[in-house]
Protein backbone atom coordinates (compact mmCIF):
# COMPACT_ATOMS: atom_id res chain seq x y z
CA UNK A 1 0.00 0.00 0.00
CA UNK A 2 1.39 3.07 -1.12
CA UNK A 3 2.06 6.30 1.34
CA UNK A 4 -0.60 8.38 -0.06
CA UNK A 5 -2.84 5.54 -0.21
CA UNK A 6 -2.55 4.78 3.97
CA UNK A 7 -3.07 8.80 4.13
CA UNK A 8 -6.15 8.80 2.16
CA UNK A 9 -7.33 5.78 4.38
CA UNK A 10 -6.49 7.67 7.59
CA UNK A 11 -8.47 10.46 6.45
CA UNK A 12 -11.46 8.77 5.80
CA UNK A 13 -11.26 6.90 9.19
CA UNK A 14 -10.24 10.48 10.65
CA UNK A 15 -13.68 11.92 9.23
CA UNK A 16 -15.91 8.60 10.28
CA UNK A 17 -14.11 8.78 13.99
CA UNK A 18 -14.99 12.42 14.39
CA UNK A 19 -18.97 11.79 13.20
CA UNK A 20 -19.17 9.29 15.34
CA UNK A 21 -18.08 11.73 18.14
CA UNK A 22 -20.29 13.96 17.24
CA UNK A 23 -23.29 12.09 16.63
CA UNK A 24 -22.40 10.82 20.06
CA UNK A 25 -22.68 14.08 21.27
CA UNK A 26 -26.32 14.47 19.64
CA UNK A 27 -27.67 12.03 21.88
CA UNK A 28 -25.97 12.64 25.04
CA UNK A 29 -27.78 16.50 24.64
CA UNK A 30 -30.86 15.71 22.92
CA UNK A 31 -33.68 13.74 22.65
CA UNK A 32 -33.42 11.22 19.85
CA UNK A 33 -35.83 10.16 17.37
CA UNK A 34 -38.97 10.37 19.79
CA UNK A 35 -37.50 8.56 22.80
CA UNK A 36 -37.50 10.45 25.28
CA UNK A 37 -34.34 10.34 27.59
CA UNK A 38 -34.88 10.05 31.06
CA UNK A 39 -35.50 13.08 32.76
CA UNK A 40 -32.20 14.79 34.02
CA UNK A 41 -30.79 13.29 37.16
CA UNK A 42 -32.95 10.61 36.82
CA UNK A 43 -31.19 7.00 38.42
CA UNK A 44 -29.24 5.33 35.80
CA UNK A 45 -29.59 8.09 32.80
CA UNK A 46 -25.78 7.51 32.27
CA UNK A 47 -26.46 3.81 31.67
CA UNK A 48 -29.22 4.55 29.73
CA UNK A 49 -27.39 6.99 27.49
CA UNK A 50 -24.36 5.14 27.16
CA UNK A 51 -26.04 2.13 25.63
CA UNK A 52 -28.02 4.78 23.19
CA UNK A 53 -24.65 6.05 22.28
CA UNK A 54 -23.10 2.02 21.87
CA UNK A 55 -26.37 1.06 19.89
CA UNK A 56 -25.09 3.90 17.84
CA UNK A 57 -22.02 3.65 16.98
CA UNK A 58 -22.32 -0.04 16.27
CA UNK A 59 -25.25 0.50 13.81
CA UNK A 60 -23.23 2.81 11.78
CA UNK A 61 -19.79 0.57 11.72
CA UNK A 62 -21.93 -2.64 10.80
CA UNK A 63 -22.90 0.09 7.68
CA UNK A 64 -19.58 1.40 7.05
CA UNK A 65 -17.17 -1.03 8.32
CA UNK A 66 -18.47 -4.09 8.34
CA UNK A 67 -15.12 -5.48 8.07
CA UNK A 68 -13.77 -4.13 11.11
CA UNK A 69 -13.61 -5.10 14.51
CA UNK A 70 -16.02 -3.08 17.61
CA UNK A 71 -13.52 -3.84 21.43
CA UNK A 72 -16.17 -5.67 23.55
CA UNK A 73 -18.32 -6.12 20.90
CA UNK A 74 -18.95 -9.64 20.13
CA UNK A 75 -21.50 -8.97 17.41
CA UNK A 76 -19.11 -6.78 15.17
CA UNK A 77 -15.76 -8.19 16.88
CA UNK A 78 -13.42 -11.28 15.41
CA UNK A 79 -13.59 -10.43 11.54
CA UNK A 80 -10.73 -8.06 11.08
CA UNK A 81 -7.89 -8.26 13.69
CA UNK A 82 -6.12 -5.45 11.51
CA UNK A 83 -8.43 -3.04 12.23
CA UNK A 84 -10.19 -2.47 16.00
CA UNK A 85 -12.75 0.52 17.25
CA UNK A 86 -12.24 1.18 20.90
CA UNK A 87 -14.92 3.53 22.22
CA UNK A 88 -15.43 5.44 26.24
CA UNK A 89 -19.56 5.87 25.61
CA UNK A 90 -19.52 8.21 28.37
CA UNK A 91 -16.21 9.29 30.44
CA UNK A 92 -17.22 10.85 33.35
CA UNK A 93 -20.65 9.05 33.60
CA UNK A 94 -21.68 9.41 37.39
CA UNK A 95 -20.94 13.61 36.78
CA UNK A 96 -23.21 13.03 33.60
CA UNK A 97 -26.29 11.59 36.01
CA UNK A 98 -25.73 14.54 37.97
CA UNK A 99 -25.95 17.26 35.54
CA UNK A 100 -22.61 18.12 35.94
CA UNK A 101 -22.10 18.87 32.37
CA UNK A 102 -18.21 18.03 31.73
CA UNK A 103 -18.57 14.95 30.03
CA UNK A 104 -17.36 13.55 26.56
CA UNK A 105 -17.89 10.56 23.79
CA UNK A 106 -14.00 8.91 23.06
CA UNK A 107 -13.75 7.19 19.64
CA UNK A 108 -10.03 5.97 18.80
CA UNK A 109 -9.29 3.04 16.00
CA UNK A 110 -6.50 1.17 16.40
CA UNK A 111 -4.79 -0.85 13.38
CA UNK A 112 -2.30 -3.64 14.56
CA UNK A 113 -3.00 -2.89 17.95
CA UNK A 114 -1.54 1.14 17.26
CA UNK A 115 -3.74 3.81 17.79
CA UNK A 116 -3.95 5.65 14.30
CA UNK A 117 -6.72 8.35 14.57
CA UNK A 118 -8.59 9.84 17.69
CA UNK A 119 -11.58 12.06 18.60
CA UNK A 120 -13.36 13.01 21.39
CA UNK A 121 -16.06 15.53 21.71
CA UNK A 122 -17.51 17.52 24.57
CA UNK A 123 -20.95 18.52 23.25
CA UNK A 124 -21.41 20.72 26.36
CA UNK A 125 -18.75 23.34 24.87
CA UNK A 126 -18.55 21.69 21.21
CA UNK A 127 -15.08 20.94 21.27
CA UNK A 128 -13.92 18.62 19.18
CA UNK A 129 -10.44 17.20 19.77
CA UNK A 130 -9.14 14.76 17.14
CA UNK A 131 -5.56 13.57 15.88
CA UNK A 132 -4.59 11.55 13.40
CA UNK A 133 -0.77 9.78 13.94
CA UNK A 134 2.33 11.74 12.99
CA UNK A 135 -0.80 14.47 11.71
CA UNK A 136 -0.67 16.38 14.27
CA UNK A 137 -3.68 17.17 17.07
CA UNK A 138 -6.58 19.41 16.85
CA UNK A 139 -9.75 21.61 18.44
CA UNK A 140 -12.07 22.22 16.46
CA UNK A 141 -9.54 22.71 13.42
CA UNK A 142 -7.26 24.45 15.06
CA UNK A 143 -4.02 22.58 15.74
CA UNK A 144 -3.20 22.41 19.26
CA UNK A 145 -0.15 22.04 21.26
CA UNK A 146 0.89 21.32 25.38
CA UNK A 147 1.92 24.34 27.35
CA UNK A 148 5.76 24.64 28.33
CA UNK A 149 5.17 25.35 32.11
CA UNK A 150 6.09 23.26 34.91
CA UNK A 151 4.57 22.83 38.18
CA UNK A 152 5.06 26.71 39.23
CA UNK A 153 3.08 28.38 40.81
CA UNK A 154 -0.90 29.12 38.86
CA UNK A 155 -0.12 25.71 37.30
CA UNK A 156 -3.86 23.58 36.67
CA UNK A 157 -3.34 19.93 37.95
CA UNK A 158 -6.59 17.76 37.49
CA UNK A 159 -6.81 14.71 39.48
CA UNK A 160 -9.11 11.63 39.26
CA UNK A 161 -8.95 9.98 42.71
CA UNK A 162 -11.53 8.34 44.88
CA UNK A 163 -11.67 6.61 48.13
CA UNK A 164 -11.17 2.75 46.95
CA UNK A 165 -8.66 4.10 43.92
CA UNK A 166 -5.75 1.80 43.65
CA UNK A 167 -3.06 4.61 44.49
CA UNK A 168 -3.40 7.20 46.67
CA UNK A 169 -2.62 10.12 43.94
CA UNK A 170 -4.95 12.87 45.76
CA UNK A 171 -3.24 12.61 48.99
CA UNK A 172 0.54 13.53 46.70
CA UNK A 173 -0.78 15.81 44.70
CA UNK A 174 -2.04 18.14 47.44
CA UNK A 175 1.52 18.00 49.50
CA UNK A 176 2.60 19.08 45.56
CA UNK A 177 0.49 22.20 45.60
CA UNK A 178 1.09 23.45 49.49
CA UNK A 179 5.06 22.97 48.38
CA UNK A 180 4.91 24.34 44.78
CA UNK A 181 1.26 26.63 44.40
CA UNK A 182 -0.42 24.63 41.94
CA UNK A 183 -3.61 24.34 41.21
CA UNK A 184 -5.23 20.65 41.72
CA UNK A 185 -8.74 20.26 40.26
CA UNK A 186 -11.20 17.61 40.25
CA UNK A 187 -13.35 17.78 37.08
CA UNK A 188 -14.95 14.37 36.87
CA UNK A 189 -13.55 13.03 33.56
CA UNK A 190 -9.54 11.90 32.95
CA UNK A 191 -10.43 12.34 29.10
CA UNK A 192 -11.68 15.41 29.29
CA UNK A 193 -8.97 16.32 31.91
CA UNK A 194 -6.38 15.23 29.47
CA UNK A 195 -7.51 17.04 25.98
CA UNK A 196 -7.10 20.22 28.26
CA UNK A 197 -4.07 18.79 28.41
CA UNK A 198 -3.10 18.75 24.87
CA UNK A 199 -4.20 21.94 24.73
CA UNK A 200 -2.34 23.77 26.92
CA UNK A 201 -5.08 24.56 29.28
CA UNK A 202 -3.69 22.59 32.03
CA UNK A 203 -0.10 21.07 32.60
CA UNK A 204 -0.74 17.78 33.35
CA UNK A 205 -3.51 15.08 34.90
CA UNK A 206 -3.38 11.98 36.81
CA UNK A 207 -5.58 8.69 37.24
CA UNK A 208 -5.18 6.72 40.45
CA UNK A 209 -6.45 3.53 38.61
CA UNK A 210 -4.84 0.56 38.13
CA UNK A 211 -5.39 -1.03 34.63
CA UNK A 212 -4.74 -4.48 32.67
CA UNK A 213 -4.34 -4.84 28.83
CA UNK A 214 -6.64 -2.78 26.46
CA UNK A 215 -8.66 0.35 28.41
CA UNK A 216 -11.09 2.58 26.86
CA UNK A 217 -9.80 5.57 28.59
CA UNK A 218 -6.31 5.33 27.14
CA UNK A 219 -6.84 4.49 23.11
CA UNK A 220 -8.13 8.02 22.01
CA UNK A 221 -6.22 10.03 24.38
CA UNK A 222 -2.89 8.97 24.45
CA UNK A 223 -2.53 9.71 20.35
CA UNK A 224 -4.08 13.47 21.06
CA UNK A 225 -1.50 14.19 24.06
CA UNK A 226 1.67 12.76 21.87
CA UNK A 227 0.54 14.35 18.72
CA UNK A 228 0.30 17.72 21.17
CA UNK A 229 3.79 17.42 21.81
CA UNK A 230 2.86 15.47 25.65
CA UNK A 231 3.67 12.75 27.50
CA UNK A 232 1.71 9.53 28.63
CA UNK A 233 2.87 7.07 31.01
CA UNK A 234 1.99 5.41 34.68
CA UNK A 235 2.65 7.48 37.89
CA UNK A 236 6.36 6.43 37.89
CA UNK A 237 7.44 6.91 34.39
CA UNK A 238 7.18 4.01 32.81
CA UNK A 239 5.46 3.27 29.03
CA UNK A 240 2.39 2.14 28.77
CA UNK A 241 0.51 0.00 26.12
CA UNK A 242 -2.06 -2.40 25.91
CA UNK A 243 -1.12 -6.02 27.01
CA UNK A 244 0.18 -4.81 30.15
CA UNK A 245 -0.94 -3.93 33.92
CA UNK A 246 -0.85 -0.22 33.83
CA UNK A 247 0.17 2.06 37.70
CA UNK A 248 -2.00 4.72 36.70
CA UNK A 249 -1.81 7.13 34.91
CA UNK A 250 0.24 10.64 34.19
CA UNK A 251 -0.29 12.84 31.27
CA UNK A 252 1.37 16.22 31.20
CA UNK A 253 3.97 18.44 29.21
CA UNK A 254 7.42 17.87 29.01
CA UNK A 255 8.28 20.08 31.78
CA UNK A 256 5.26 19.27 34.44
CA UNK A 257 5.19 15.16 33.69
CA UNK A 258 9.19 15.07 34.34
CA UNK A 259 9.12 17.00 37.98
CA UNK A 260 6.01 14.70 38.74
CA UNK A 261 6.99 11.47 37.95
CA UNK A 262 10.50 12.27 39.97
CA UNK A 263 7.85 13.86 43.03
CA UNK A 264 5.30 10.24 42.41
CA UNK A 265 8.70 7.86 42.78
CA UNK A 266 9.88 9.45 45.92
CA UNK A 267 6.04 9.86 47.55
CA UNK A 268 5.86 6.17 47.50
CA UNK A 269 9.18 5.87 48.90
Amino acid sequence: MSHDVTLNAQTTHLDFAKSLALGAGEIMTHLEGGDFIPSPGAAYINEYVAKKIEDHIEKRLAARFPEHDLFGNKNLGGRNNEYEWICDYIDGAYCYSKEHKISVTSIALQRNNKTIVSAIYNPWTRQLFYASLDGGAFLNDNQITVSNEGTQTGTLVNVEWWPWADYDIDSWLHQVSIDSGIYVLHIGSIIHASCLVASGTFGAAALGKSMIGKNHEIAAIKLIVEEAGGIMTDLRGEEIGYTNEIHGLLIGNQASHQILVKSYIEYEK
